[in-house]
């Protein structure tokens, strides 16, 4: 009998999903940090990037506002490098 795991926010999905596009980690690896399955991660990377090929008919109600969050998640070279240098310490030290 397969057992569930508990509901992942979808906060957490785009987390992780962002980790592993914007890293060099694996999906074993994630999978190993996020405490998720590796298969459960390729799902969510692969339905996601389907989802960017699709065209959304919903009108964007906040569309300065998203441009504005977008515009602070925008990282540098350099503060990338140490997110992932970060990444790779955690995991180690696991």
């Amino acid at each position: 009998m397969r057992i569930l795991n508990p509901r992942i926010p979808e906060e957490k999905k785009a987390e992780i999903i962002s980790a592993y596009l914007n890293g060099t980690n694996s999906y074993e690896e994630l999978g190993k940090y996020y405490n998720v399955e590796p298969s459960t991660i390729r799902c969510w990377v692969s339905r996601y990037r389907k989802s960017k090929n699709v065209v959304s008919l919903q009108a964007d109600t906040k569309p300065l506002e998203d441009m504005a969050r977008k515009k602070k998640e925008e990282k540098s070279p350099e503060v990338l490098a140490l997110e992932a240098r970060v990444r790779e310490l955690e995991l180690q030290n696991l």
